[in-house]
C-alpha cells in the first residue's frame, strides 16, 4: 500500500473547512474530534456529550422512548434504581402486614361488642378502618310486618251513616313487647232499607206451617198477587229452610231460594217475579242484639270499656349516649283487639367501651389525637371540557394507576375513537303511511263521530244513541252508525206519594182497632187483620 498523508486540522467548530479525506480535525471550543474518511463522509471520533460504557456522570434526563432498562441488580442504597421483582416482594409484604394487622383489630373490637335483645333491640359494633372507629349502634328492630308505617288506620273523620253506608275499623296484631307489627282496615257495611218500587199497601199474609218444612201453606185473605207484585209473610212458626214454596190461594205456588233462617213472628218480604217464582227480599222485623264488648240500646250501639286512657313510651324526642336509658312500651291486648293495659320498660343502653390507642402505618400517621394521611402528588386526567363527538370522533378517557393502599399514583389519558357513521337505510311506505324525503306521514283519516252527544237522564218509554264502530286491519275507525235504544214503557203509570216510596216497619193489629191510636214511628205501614 502506497503511504498516504494525514492532515491535522485545528480550530473553533463553527469555522470547520470542507470535507478533505485524510484529514483529522480538533474543535478547540468544544473538544470534539472528527476524521474525514472519504471525500463525502465526515466521522466524529470523539463527543463530549455521550458517556463511556463505564463511569460518567448525567447531566440532564433522559428519555429512553417506551425501552426497557434491564439488568438491574437488587437495590442497596436509597438512590439505587429497582428491579420488578423487588418491588413486587415489597408490595406483597405491606399487603401481607396490613392484613394481619386489620384482622388483628377487628378481633379485638368484636370482642366487645355489647348484645342487645335480639327480637327488638340489635347493638352493631362498627369495625370501620376510618374515623369514627370502634362505635357501638343500638337499633330498634322493625316491628311492622303488614301494613305501611306512617298511614293511619280507621276513620279519618267524623261522619254521619245512613242505612246501608260503610266505615273503616283498623285491624291491630301487638306483640310482647307493645309494638304493632300488623295494620288493616277492615269494612264494616250497614244493613239497607227495603225500598218499594210502587204503591207500599202490600198484602200481608199468615203461615203456621212448621219452620223445617219447605212447602209452606200460606193464609191470604186480600187479593190474589201477580208478577212485580210484592207482599210480606208473617211466618208464626219461623223458619229454617233456604228453599222454599209458598203456596197462596188464588194466586198460585211460588218457589223461592236463598231465604235465611227466621225466628218465629218473623216477617218476610217477597217479590213475586214470574207465574211460579218469587224473590226474597229480607227480614222486616229483624232484631239485633250485642255481643262481646259491643252492647244495643234501642237505636244505639255501644261499646264497653277497656283499661283507661292514657300514653306509654317515650314523651319526646332524646339523643342517647352511652349508658342513658329509655322507655318502651308494653301494652296488653284482649281478643278484640283493644288496649287493655300499659306500661312503660326501661331499656338501657351499654356504657361507653374502653378507650383504644392507635398507631399510624404508611401512608397513615398518628400524632397525639389527630390521625394524618400523607401528602400524594396532584393528578388530572380525562376530557377538560363538555364534549358531544359524532361518528367517527373521539375523546379521551383517564387510566387511572393506584398502589397497595388504594391511592392514584398515576393517570394516564387513553383516547377513544368513536365508529364511523352507520350506511344510510332506504325505507319503504306500508298500507296507511307515506315517505316524503326525511318525512314519515300517517295517511289521512275521514274524521267521525256518533253517539250521544250531551249527557241525559232518558225516561221509561224514552230512546237515546248508541255508536256502532267500524275499524281497519290498522285499527283506524273506518265508520260510524248511530244505533237507537228505546227503553220499556212505565210499569206504574199513577202518582206515588215521596213518604209512599220507602218504610220502616210494618205492624199487624186485630180487626177494628184504630190505626190513629197506634204508636208506631213515622213512615210505619199499619196492617188490620180482617179476621
Amino acid at each position: 500500500m502506497a503511504n498516504e498523508v494525514v492532515k491535522l486540522k485545528r480550530g473553533p467548530k463553527a469555522t470547520m473547512p470542507a470535507i478533505e479525506a485524510g484529514s483529522i480535525l480538533v474543535a478547540t471550543d468544544t473538544g470534539e474530534a472528527y476524521v474525514d474518511d472519504t471525500p463525502e463522509k465526515r466521522v466524529q471520533i470523539k463527543d463530549s456529550t455521550k458517556l463511556p460504557t463505564a463511569g460518567g456522570t448525567m447531566t440532564g434526563p433522559i428519555n429512553m422512548n417506551s425501552q426497557k432498562v434491564t439488568g438491574l441488580p437488587t437495590p442497596t442504597a436509597a438512590g439505587d434504581g429497582a428491579n420488578k421483582k423487588y418491588v413486587d416482594d415489597q408490595v406483597a409484604s405491606a399487603k401481607t402486614a396490613g392484613t394481619n394487622a386489620a384482622n388483628s383489630a377487628a378481633a379485638n373490637v368484636a370482642s366487645q361488642a355489647q348484645a342487645g335483645t335480639a327480637d327488638i333491640i340489635t347493638v352493631t359494633r362498627s369495625t370501620s378502618q376510618t374515623a369514627p372507629k370502634n362505635r357501638d349502634t343500638v337499633s330498634h328492630v322493625a316491628a311492622l310486618k303488614s301494613g305501611s308505617a306512617g298511614t293511619a288506620y280507621g276513620p279519618s273523620g267524623n261522619s254521619n251513616l245512613s242505612a246501608g253506608g260503610t266505615f273503616l275499623v283498623p285491624q291491630v296484631t301487638v306483640d310482647r313487647y307493645g309494638h304493632v307489627t300488623a295494620a288493616t282496615h277492615r269494612t264494616l257495611t250497614l244493613p239497607k232499607n227495603i225500598t218499594i218500587p210502587h204503591e207500599p199497601a202490600i198484602p200481608v199474609m199468615t203461615t203456621a206451617t212448621a219452620a223445617a218444612t219447605a212447602s209452606k201453606s200460606v193464609t191470604n185473605t186480600q187479593d190474589a198477587v201477580t208478577t212485580n207484585d210484592i207482599f210480606a209473610v208473617l211466618f208464626t212458626a219461623g223458619n229454617s229452610v233456604a228453599s222454599i214454596t209458598l203456596v197462596i190461594p188464588s194466586s198460585g205456588s211460588f218457589a223461592v231460594t236463598g231465604v235465611e233462617s227466621l225466628p218465629a213472628n218473623s216477617i218476610g218480604l217477597f217479590k213475586v217475579t214470574g207465574t211460579t217464582a218469587a224473590t226474597y227480599l229480607g227480614c222486616m222485623n229483624r232484631k239485633y242484639s250485642g255481643s262481646g264488648p259491643i252492647s244495643i240500646s234501642g237505636s244505639t250501639i255501644g261499646m264497653a270499656t277497656a283499661g283507661s286512657a292514657g300514653s306509654a313510651g317515650p314523651s319526646s324526642n332524646s339523643t342517647l349516649a352511652f349508658g342513658d336509658s329509655f322507655t318502651v312500651p308494653q301494652v296488653t291486648t284482649d281478643a278484640y283487639g283493644r288496649v287493655t293495659a300499659k306500661k312503660n320498660v326501661t331499656i338501657t343502653l351499654p356504657e361507653a367501651p374502653p378507650s383504644i390507642t392507635y398507631s399510624g402505618k404508611a401512608p397513615i400517621s398518628v400524632s397525639g389525637g389527630v390521625i394524618s394521611h400523607a401528602a400524594y402528588t396532584t393528578r388530572d386526567g380525562g376530557p377538560t371540557a363538555n364534549a358531544s363527538p359524532g361518528f367517527g370522533g373521539s375523546f379521551v378517557v383517564p387510566q387511572v394507576t393506584s398502589d397497595a393502599t388504594g391511592h392514584v399514583t398515576g393517570v394516564t389519558n387513553r383516547t377513544i375513537t368513536l365508529p364511523a357513521a352507520p350506511t344510510q337505510v332506504t325505507y319503504t311506505a306500508g298500507t296507511g303511511i307515506s315517505i316524503s324525503g326525511t318525512k314519515i306521514s300517517h295517511a289521512a283519516y275521514t274524521a267521525k263521530s256518533g253517539g250521544p252527544t250531551a249527557n241525559a237522564s232518558p225516561g221509561f218509554g224514552s230512546s237515546f244513541t248508541v255508536p256502532q264502530i267500524s275499524s281497519d286491519a290498522t285499527g283506524h275507525v273506518t265508520g260510524v252508525t248511530n244505533r237507537t235504544i228505546t227503553l220499556p214503557a212505565a210499569k206504574v203509570t199513577g202518582t206515588v206519594a215521596d213518604s209512599a216510596v220507602q218504610f220502616r216497619n210494618i205492624v199487624v193489629v186485630p180487626k177494628g182497632t184504630d190505626p190513629n191510636t197506634v204508636s208506631c214511628p213515622v213512615g210505619t205501614i199499619i196492617c188490620v187483620k180482617e179476621s
